[in-house]
């Protein structure tokens, strides 16, 4: 946790694998700049758009994000922690869970 509240910025260039990434729930949640590839947002696109957050695919958008989050005084402008925010439940644990045992009762 120390390392994550000392990050100006939060790096996320996934090309392969699957599924969510826990990375990218934590980065949103941190109201810190994020720079992601694309493949690194997926599960998240409706966040893709929030101040703060750059998810490209292209090599000169992503250097940019990272310059500009690493500005001197960047980390003094930064956002307000997402876990206050409304969409912000699908990010956390609890959600993920939830429909758990609806789904299991199913079976």
């Amino acid at each position: 946790n120390a390392v994550k509240s000392m990050a100006d910025v939060f790096l996320i260039p996934i090309k392969t694998g699957f599924g969510t990434n826990l990375k990218t729930a934590e980065a949103l949640l941190s109201g810190k700049t994020v720079v992601s590839s694309l493949k690194g947002m997926r599960g998240y696109e409706e966040f893709q758009d929030l101040p703060r957050v750059t998810a490209s695919d292209q090599q000169e958008i992503l250097h940019q994000a990272i310059r500009n989050g690493l500005s001197p005084g960047k980390g003094e402008q930064c956002i307000l922690p997402l876990q206050n925010g409304p969409n912000t439940k699908k990010l956390l644990w609890d959600h993920c869970f939830a429909e758990l045992p609806s789904l299991y009762g199913s079976i």
